[in-house]
């Protein structure tokens, strides 16, 4: 095998592994805010969520997560640059948004509430975000929206341009920790 096959199957090797990884675990967390009357969507590229769900014990399940401020996308690096800034997140000073979950109870197969700290910048709330969770085998899938007040948590000030109301959408297809 010369240098280039050799390169070749390495490469295809690396491609394979990869999309193995992908495949086993996905995690999506996007958010949807009005400005000037149009709906603003976004998502956070640089999400870790670590689940720890027992359904057969839900006073033993966990759910934390961390989010990387300056992952936010929103298609317009002027805005993303913006929300980055002292403004808005001030990623600097607060580089993560976190998660841990407090509570989980069932409301019927398959739906749940969790009670969770959120903290975004200095602040740090008490949010119940309805769930649905899925357990095949090994993999599990969490899928949650909610809305949250920016104003709440000292993201942006008063705007007569930007709604307060924040949607937020999460999906996690993974390995329960």
């Amino acid at each position: 095998m010369n240098m280039k096959q050799f390169l070749s199957v390495l490469f295809f090797c690396s491609v394979l592994f990869n999309s193995a990884l992908f495949a086993q675990q996905q995690t999506q967390v996007k958010f949807q805010i009005k400005n000037f009357g149009l709906n603003v969507l976004g998502k956070f590229k640089e999400v870790k969520i670590h689940p720890s769900i027992n359904l057969w014990q839900l006073d033993k399940s966990s759910i934390t997560s961390e989010i990387q401020v300056n992952s936010i996308y929103t298609g317009n690096g002027k805005r993303d640059a913006h929300l980055k800034s002292e403004d808005y997140f001030d990623e600097n000073t607060y580089p993560t948004i976190r998660l841990r979950s407090t509570k989980i109870i069932e409301i019927s197969p398959g739906k749940y509430n969790m009670t969770a700290q959120l903290t975004i910048k200095e602040t740090t709330r008490e949010v119940i975000i309805p769930l649905e969770i899925t357990k095949n085998q090994d993999q599990l899938t969490l899928k949650a929206a909610f809305s949250i007040n920016r104003q709440d948590y000292k993201v942006g000030g008063d705007s007569w341009t930007m709604g307060d109301i924040v949607k937020v959408s999460v999906l996690y297809k993974g390995k329960n920790e």
